[in-house]
């Protein structure tokens, strides 16, 4: 009698378990399914042009860019492991052909921005371009990088770097003239890139900005938010991020966009349908304020961490 009373208890459990589960699989995307991730972070978003040769073709909220070009592209970012049905759709749906990209770009070589990497590369057969820094990080797959890698949860595959990029060096490619800005902090090897676009007999300051932001800890990969000072996430980071608001507050994009949609208020400035305006994104006065904002919280995790440092030895006795 127990016996049987186990076997049903046992067919009852695993029964409802496998609808709960059925259910739960059938509400996910397919890349829901592929990344345990935020969900902004796997919504889908419509691709579109921003200015002049410079298109949208990421996510809701992490940012991909295309640069075009008669003589190929250049993409920026391509998002996490699984992000490529989703950019080479978006890609394809502005009438442009991944085939056609010849240089792969990152603004951060952390796993939400370059998780597609090496399936692009391979797909598309271009070249991988990253700073100094940042490329060791690419090439281990995540692997040495100070902060994500130790707790090997967020990884990624690893890719080849064709060429180094450095501080006020120029990318070019047919048309495009992309400068390169080395912004360290939220990683060693973070990069800003900037460009003169011209829409309609006008010219317009382009950036592509990697924001100079402090990490939260992140339950997902496994790490606590950034350090530093004492036992900081690497050596002189502190000092990076100094110089790298020094550099920032020397530019004066008219038009500027991030590594994520929602540093720049993307779905505040474009919705899904509007008809294309080179004055959707123009928005100098907003770099300006977002930069103050973010100089603001780095300042206030630096003096805390100093805080805490100094109270137990002001406690003393």
């Amino acid at each position: 009698m127990q016996h049987s009373f186990h076997r049903n208890f046992l067919h009852t459990f695993f029964g409802i378990l496998a609808i709960m589960l059925i259910g739960h699989a059938t509400s996910q995307t397919p890349l829901e399914k592929k990344i345990k991730a935020k969900p902004r972070f796997v919504k889908e978003f419509e691709p579109h042009k921003i200015v002049g040769n410079l298109f949208y073709v990421g996510g809701y909220d992490l940012a991909s860019f295309l640069l075009t070009s008669d003589e190929g592209h250049i993409l920026i970012n391509t998002g996490m492991v699984g992000y490529e049905d989703q950019l080479i759709s978006n890609i394809s749906e502005l009438g442009f052909r991944v085939s056609d990209i010849e240089i792969l770009l990152v603004t951060q070589a952390h796993y939400d921005h370059v998780g597609s990497l090496a399936t692009l590369q391979r797909i598309s057969g271009a070249h991988v371009y990253a700073t100094k820094h940042d490329a060791p990080i690419l090439e281990s797959g995540g692997l040495t990088d100070p902060y994500f890698g130790p707790a090997r949860r967020c990884l990624f595959e690893r890719v080849t770097v064709k060429r180094e990029v450095v501080h006020n060096g120029i990318i070019r490619l047919g048309s495009i003239a992309l400068s390169v800005h080395e912004h360290p902090g939220h990683t060693r090897g973070s990069a800003s890139y900037s460009i003169t676009i011209w829409d309609d007999d006008e010219s317009y300051e382009v950036a592509i900005i990697n924001l100079p932001i402090v990490n939260n800890s992140d339950p997902i990969c496994g790490v606590d938010g950034k350090k530093l000072i004492f036992n900081s996430t690497y050596p002189g980071i502190a000092d990076d991020f100094f110089m790298t608001f020094k550099r920032l507050k020397k530019m004066s994009p008219d038009i500027w966009v991030a590594a994520h949609a929602k540093h720049y208020g993307l779905h505040e400035k474009y919705s899904t349908g509007s008809p294309y305006s080179a004055q959707t994104f123009l928005d100098p006065e907003g770099f300006h304020i977002a930069i103050k904002a973010r100089e603001k919280v780095f300042m206030t995790r630096l003096l805390h961490q100093i805080a805490a440092k100094a109270s137990p030895l002001l406690t003393e006795k």
